[in-house]
């Protein structure tokens, strides 16, 4: 029998929302000109959580606008010393999303990949995660003529340390900053951990805190005596963004990162005050005291989208020292308190403070319950707008779990993708295979036609032709929509063999799109699942399979069915492993691109259970599932522990990924 659901599927995308290798955008060059103050930090290690190297630099980066940049800074290295002089060109390249690489300055052999924000103003954030360094990095705008009085208000603050380079001894702290315009900050508190201080929650005070600053926006705070039994001590040099919104500093001869950013202004007590979608580079450690397991170093740059209600969806792509990097997609329920603060006790190991406005939010880690220590910064990105037939450049998204920007696309996928006057009228497809041109409308990835699902003036779902693969040496995707002869802005994306996402209700972070197998109805809270029965779980983005399906779009077969090639696809259920390898998952007959996994309920798992999917280079956490049976439901430090488990254990399965800078 073949269930019914994909046709119910198939009406609900209508509602909701041999290829040459392809070079990265950089049509928004043209963002990144003139002096930028720069602070990255950089570690390599080994599969036993060791650290064999460290870098960090800081200085003044020049960009040209036109790809090309020259940097004149200090540098402190464990293999060449400390307060070394650093002088060194590169490139970078920034697409007319914002996506951005440029080549590491701690490491030139290497490669950030980040975004450029509108704060700042085009202030960036990026990390190095295709290597095998991990590293974080931030850049501002410099300014002109600024002087101490340019530097006052409140500010919030957070750092990650690693004195000597040290994995066991690193540390985390968040402060505010009162500026006088004088050069003085006063008593300023400081809370955090030190993984060499005990480890737990230390509250400190910095007396007589005092700062200087002059010429394009650079100078120095100083915490007092240097002392390793103080969370931020001594001087750091530090910059000030153009706009006066965001602070940079670090000390030349350590390995440490200190971001600030405006305070919120007024009482932010609703969650619209996180609201956007924002460009994020995080440095992280996870430590265990007793270890009995490694310790991790990791990094990631990535993009959230936050609604303003509540909900957040993020993507990461992370790099540890023990591992390969990963995609990394999942949702996150917040209520953001008066003073701009999502507080530590959610579904994700941090505490989130947003600033500027909303425009820009700073996280660390939860030490107390995770020995996470961690710093992010997140940026906004601007808001874009355009006429005619118009392709949003941050508003193509997997169908299954609208992941941002930066998530790739991937074969066989089916992608939402937003704007404006992108067609006359809406129109649905009328059979398969699904055609390539609807309504007078057709979507080009590289180049190649893609099958279409759906299309409206503000909303099509369309198809990731086979061809679009890492796996084919494609690394990037430029799409451009035609209406009737008349071509959209093209946007450009990351490409991978894998996107994986589970269809849900409500879109992207609810229900998970499941039937019982025995007759095909829904899974909900009236119809539960339940343990050792064979459920079918409906998902997006799992990439090649056999036999292909030719031409695409066209409606897979029934015999044989068509199975998903990764050899590592595997469910678990908020850290409840599931069948592996699993019984059956590949594409749905009949239909295109909808993949179906099919797999009996573990036991022990917890009702309202995340039903996590990985792939060889992939991983989302985002849909639930009604289980029944007496289960208890999911609780909040459940999944961040699932969750956390995922990144510090979860071995790279695949080998040989390369770095899309080819």
């Amino acid at each position: 029998m073949i269930s019914s659901y994909p046709k119910t599927m198939a009406a609900a995308l209508f509602v909701v929302a041999a290829a040459s290798a392809q070079k990265p955008d950089t049509s928004g060059n043209g963002s990144l000109k003139g002096d930028y103050f720069v602070r990255e930090v950089l570690m390599t290690g080994t599969v036993d959580g060791s650290v064999t190297a460290a870098n960090s630099v800081m200085g003044v980066a020049t960009f040209d606008g036109n790809g090309n940049y020259t940097f004149k800074g200090q540098g402190a290295s464990l293999a060449s010393g400390f307060n070394t002089a650093v002088s060194l060109t590169g490139t970078y390249a920034v697409g007319s999303n914002g996506i951005f690489y440029m080549t590491s300055l701690a490491d030139p052999t290497d490669f950030d990949y980040g975004g450029v924000s509108a704060v700042g103003p085009s202030a960036f954030v990026a990390s190095a995660t295709e290597g095998v360094n991990v590293t974080m990095m931030v850049g501002i705008p410099a300014g002109s003529n600024v002087s101490n009085s340019s530097f006052k208000g409140s500010y919030t603050a957070g750092t990650i340390d690693f004195p000597n380079a040290g994995i066991a001894s690193v540390r985390e702290a968040t402060f505010y900053l009162a500026p006088d315009g004088a050069g003085n900050l006063g008593n300023v508190a400081v809370s955090g951990a030190g993984a060499n201080l005990g480890g737990t929650q230390l509250n400190q005070t910095a007396s007589g805190v005092t700062y200087s600053l002059s010429g394009e926006g650079i100078g120095t705070i100083n915490f007092g005596a240097a002392a390793s039994s103080r969370l931020v001590s001594g001087s750091k040099t530090f910059y000030i963004s153009a706009d006066g919104n965001i602070i940079l500093g670090g000390s030349p001869g350590g390995f440490d990162m200190l971001v600030g950013i405006r305070s919120v202004t007024g009482i932010a007590s609703t969650n619209a005050t996180a609201n956007g979608v924002y460009y994020t580079a995080a440095l992280e450690d996870q430590v265990d005291a007793t270890g009995q397991t490694t310790n991790v170093i990791d990094a990631f740059y990535g993009s959230v989208n936050a609604t303003g209600a509540g909900t957040s969806i993020f993507h990461d792509q992370i790099q540890w020292l023990v591992s390969n990097f990963y995609d990394y997609t999942f949702d996150s329920h917040y209520a953001v308190a008066a003073n701009g603060v999502i507080p530590f006790g959610g579904d994700t190991p941090y505490q989130y403070t947003f600033g500027v406005n909303g425009r820009a939010f700073i996280a660390t880690g939860d030490v107390a319950n995770y020995a996470y220590y961690s710093l992010t910064l997140g940026l906004g990105m601007p808001k874009y707008s355009g006429s005619g037939v118009y392709l949003s450049p941050n508003g193509i998204v997997n169908s299954a779990n609208f992941a941002p920007i930066t998530n790739p696309i991937a074969p066989n996928e089916f992608i939402t993708l937003f704007g404006t006057g992108m067609a006359s009228t809406s129109a649905g497809a009328p059979n398969f295979p699904l055609p390539t041109s609807l309504g007078g409308v057709t979507v080009k990835i590289n180049g190649i036609a893609s099958p279409l699902d759906y299309v409206s003036p503000t909303q099509i779902v369309a198809l990731v032709p086979s061809s679009i693969s890492s796996a084919n040496n494609v690394y990037y995707a430029t799409l451009q929509v035609t209406n009737n002869g008349v071509p959209s802005n093209p946007v450009t994306l990351y490409v991978s063999d894998t996107a994986p996402g589970i269809f849900a209700t409500p879109v992207a972070v609810g229900a998970a799109a499941a039937e019982h197998s025995a007759n095909y109805s829904l899974i909900d809270a009236n119809s539960p699942a339940h343990i050792n029965e064979t459920v079918i779980i409906y998902a997006g983005g799992l990439g090649a399979v056999t036999p292909a399906i030719v031409p695409d779009g066209g409606p897979a077969p029934s015999n044989p069915l068509s199975t998903v090639n990764d050899p590592y696809l595997s469910i678990d259920f908020s850290g409840v492993q599931g069948a592996f390898p699993l019984p059956f998952a590949g594409l749905t007959p009949t239909t295109a691109g909808l993949y179906q996994i099919q797999l009996p309920i573990p036991a022990g798992t917890i009702n309202n259970s995340y039903v996590d999917l990985g792939t060889s280079d992939a991983y989302t956490s985002q849909a639930i599932i009604s289980v029944g049976a007496g289960a208890l439901s999911v609780e909040k430090a459940q999944v961040a522990n699932a969750r956390l488990a995922h990144r510090k254990m979860r071995a790279t399965k695949k080998a040989g990924l390369q770095s899309r800078i080819q």
